[in-house]
């Protein structure tokens, strides 16, 4: 097994480069679970030809588990074959206190074991400041575990989708912030209103009838990037666009109060919102939700495969340009994030917010994993950081790996300092994992033994 730190990798053969660029793509009925126990698990969108001898677990964003599901994959498959990853796909909100409070309760997939430590949780939503000052205080927090690990591991766009019939095709629909903020907030409610004039490329093949939007009803990260744009976008009061004050929550029905507007229809997952926005109402009375591009064709691992809704243009408010929500569109609307600097233990500073970018594709932000600094079983540990590692080791297949689901790789900057600073042993700061001044067991050198 490779040590800590250790920057070099086995790379991909050929052939398993080019099955794993390809990956499972998403369907309305696509399983989306890993139980590491078992072999070839049944219904398992990924599996291990043999049992790993030791499984991380995790779970949370269904938007990155395609891409963490092919990668522990291939990680066990060609790398190292002494572990494995449980990763349940449960959604960001569950995905954070899956790993917060430590506990295999929030799992809804009944996939992670009872009693056993929790790894890793994985949200598109950033942590809000109440979970980074209650990590202080938990039992399982900062007393135990040293410091809150929060990482960007890659960028994703989120897609306006539509449903997409003979008529209705990629970029047939396009919207302005204006009539995003109108329809997502309820004051626009027909495919009529004089404010959606132009949203057709064809006049012909513009809606009919009422909007139902479609929205997640389940704690989304999705939910979170989509209210993070409309809070910087949308306006409120005399002459605006919105009906609410957007914050930025991956609760959307939270943005209502709890209640939404009769006319939307709220899903559960991202296979929920694609399946509905697919099937429901008809030709004529398209509703609208909202996908991460790997749920959608904008995705190339998709190309070919049917029960994908259709994907609109978004105009980007700055330079008055509509754009597709296509990986080379979201890599240049992040490319000037800042990073933080060597020595950085604030959690928060590593998931740089990208809420209206001055160019390119607007809708974008980072999915991201959090994790412990220090973990009591060192072999865990120290496999949690050889895991992660890959998303910003330049191996050639990981870029290939996301952007064929339509994602793209973190900037070189933020990339260059999430590795620098929390994933390389002897880090500025002692803010690496594992790092033995903190992580020392009980009586050693360091503060804490690990959760």
């Amino acid at each position: 097994m490779m040590s800590h730190g250790t920057m070099k990798k086995t790379l991909l053969t050929a052939c398993a480069a080019a099955a794993l660029a390809v990956g499972a793509g998403h369907g309305a009925s696509a399983a989306v679970n890993t139980v590491c126990a078992e072999p070839n698990p049944a219904g398992a969108a990924l599996s291990y030809p043999t049992q790993p001898p030791l499984c991380l677990l995790g779970g949370g964003s269904s938007l990155a588990a395609v891409v963490y599901q092919a990668q522990a994959e291939a990680h066990f498959g060609v790398t190292d074959p002494s572990f494995g990853i449980n990763y349940s796909s449960i959604g960001s909100g569950s995905g954070q206190n899956l790993f917060l409070d430590n506990s295999s309760t929030f799992d809804a997939n009944n996939v992670t074991p009872s009693g056993q430590t929790i790894a890793f949780g994985a949200s598109d939503a950033t942590l809000s400041a109440g979970q980074i000052s209650t990590w202080a205080t938990s039992a399982t927090g900062q007393s135990v575990s040293g410091n809150l690990i929060q990482i960007p591991t890659f960028g994703t766009a989120i897609a306006v989708v539509f449903k997409k019939t003979s008529a209705q095709q990629e970029g047939e629909l396009r919207f302005n912030d204006t009539q995003l903020c109108g329809i997502f907030s309820g004051k626009i409610t027909s495919w009529q209103d004089p404010a959606l004039a132009g949203v057709a490329i064809s006049p012909s093949t513009l809606p009919i009838g009422t909007i139902h939007p479609i929205y997640r009803i389940d704690g989304s990260g999705t939910s979170f990037l989509l209210t993070q744009h409309l809070h910087q976008v949308c306006t409120t009061g005399a002459g605006g666009d919105s009906n609410i004050t957007f914050t930025a929550s991956a609760n959307f029905a939270g943005e209502f109060g709890g209640t939404p507007p009769s006319n939307f229809i709220g899903a559960t997952n991202s296979s929920g919102i694609q399946t509905t926005v697919q099937t429901a109402g008809n030709t004529a009375n398209e509703e609208l939700g909202y996908l991460s591009p790997d749920y959608t064709l904008i995705a190339p691992a998709n190309s070919g495969r049917g029960g994908y809704p259709a994907v609109a243009e978004v105009q980007n408010s700055n330079d008055g340009i509509y754009y597709l929500p296509t990986s080379a569109n979201t890599q240049n609307a992040l490319a000037n994030v800042p990073a933080p600097a060597a020595g950085d233990a604030n959690p928060a500073d590593y998931v740089p917010p990208e809420a209206s970018p001055p160019h390119f594709y607007p809708i974008v932000g980072f999915t991201t994993v959090d994790l412990a600094q220090c973990y009591s079983n060192a072999t865990v540990g120290n496999d949690v950081v050889e895991y992660w590692q890959d998303f910003y080791t330049p191996l050639p297949y990981m870029a290939n790996l996301l952007v064929q689901h339509g994602f793209t790789p973190l900037p070189a900057n933020l990339s260059n300092a999430v590795f620098n600073n929390l994933l390389t042993a002897g880090a500025t700061g002692n803010t690496d994992v594992m790092e033995p001044n903190v992580c020392a067991s009980a009586g050693g050198t360091g503060a804490v033994a690990g959760r």
